[in-house]
């Protein structure tokens, strides 16, 4: 026997006019006390940027200045997370000290030899971020001497955790205003 369905029950619009709902997008300014959503990368609106820890940072330099990308996730091999870094670590003193000290040229520098791994990336509740504000990350950050923080979401029946957002302490700092700049 076929299956019944309940129909739903209609909406009456009211008489102010009807706005479409868009992915919102980061503000390019932000204040202590606005909601934290505002300086996380939200992945349900924005496709993360990933790259595999084998790869070369002139390569991953290069892709990033193409797309514009200032937060590479790393991929290892497997294609699981397993660390994070910031384009502007691909350009500064970071490949030099890593061709120092392994004794390497810089083509065999790789992103996984720079990144940020995932064992000293501060996990934040993606429902505690909805209730909270700018500040409150950027006081986790500090807190626990973390640069990025990854936004976990739970499925509240299987436990099943998936990356929704990032955080960057880089990305916070630019974002401030002046306003929150003097609270802080």
């Amino acid at each position: 026997m076929a299956t019944q369905y309940v129909p739903l029950s209609p909406v009456d619009l009211l008489p102010e006019e009807l706005q479409i709902d868009k992915p919102s997008e980061t503000p390019e300014v932000v204040y202590a006390d606005d909601p934290a959503t505002y300086g996380m990368v939200d992945f349900s609106h924005e496709e993360p940027v990933t790259v595999e820890e084998n790869t070369t940072v002139d390569k991953a330099s290069s892709m990033s200045r193409k797309i514009k990308a200032h937060d590479l996730l790393i991929l290892d091999e497997e294609q699981q997370l397993c660390g994070i870094l910031h384009s502007a670590d691909l350009e500064g003193v970071r490949p030099t000290q890593i061709m120092e000290s392994k004794d390497i040229e810089k083509s065999e520098v790789t992103v996984g030899m720079l990144m940020t791994p995932l064992d000293e990336v501060l996990c934040l509740n993606y429902d505690e971020i909805l209730h909270a504000r700018i500040g409150n990350l950027i006081a986790s950050l500090n807190q626990q001497r973390c640069e990025y923080a990854l936004a976990i979401d739970s499925d509240k029946d299987s436990g099943q955790q998936t990356v929704r957002g990032l955080i960057s302490k880089w990305r916070l700092t630019h974002q401030l205003g002046e306003e929150s700049n003097k609270k802080s």
